[in-house]
């Protein structure tokens, strides 16, 4: 037995009509946003540690009122489990725009817009599940590494040409250091020296 803390009155409060499942998707999936998260201990027969549970929202009319959990094992003593589950967070900063700098609090992706892909899988018993299938930007696109989601602000400039200076103009100058040609001598003759530069001395003093 338990004793609230407040004396509840349930005439004055909605009563929750439960949560609404995501159906399955196409291939442009919906889209969604993070609404919270936490960790819960995991330990089964493949893998024992902890997983993330982000509780993920709809927010298209679609899905309006739809929540799916979305388990990523980050903490296991299996190393492929967890590295596919850094791969899926991953997947999600990038979605929302995120590919820089070291994170430690999640709430940095609550209220970000991305999509995902639903498919429904059957356990061993068989229970059906819907289930994410794939993580994709706002506007539909695969996340890749480096390349941040539709939502993302461009930086000021980008896909802007560089400004390139003008090219000087041509001239039918020659150049300054060619030398200058000399007249040709017949054989046996030695040329005269040519005279000083007027601008230079004609020797070392």
């Amino acid at each position: 037995m338990a004793i609230l803390e407040e004396r509840f009155e349930p005439a004055k409060v909605e009563p929750n009509s439960g949560f609404a499942k995501f159906p399955v998707s196409g291939p442009e999936g919906f889209l969604v946003a993070i609404e919270s998260d936490k960790w819960k201990l995991v330990d089964t027969s493949k893998s024992k540690g902890k997983a993330l549970v982000m509780t993920i929202a709809g927010k298209e009319e679609s899905v309006a009122g739809c929540t799916i959990n979305y388990n990523m094992n980050l903490v296991s003593d299996n190393e492929q489990t967890m590295a596919i589950a850094k791969g899926n967070l991953s997947a999600i900063f990038h979605a929302v725009g995120i590919t820089s700098g070291v994170h430690s609090d999640t709430a940095i992706l609550y209220g970000r817009p991305f999509r995902i892909t639903t498919v429904e899988t059957e356990d061993v018993n068989g229970k059906k599940f819907i289930n994410v299938a794939s993580i994709l930007t706002a506007d539909g696109k695969r996340p890749v590494e480096g390349v941040t989601g539709a939502n993302q602000p461009p930086r000021p400039g980008a896909g802007r040409p560089a400004a390139t200076p003008n090219p000087a103009p041509a001239t039918n100058a020659a150049p300054a250091n060619r030398p200058a040609s000399r007249p040709a001598t017949r054989p046996g003759t030695r040329p005269a020296p040519a005279p000083a530069h007027p601008d230079h001395g004609s020797g070392s003093r």
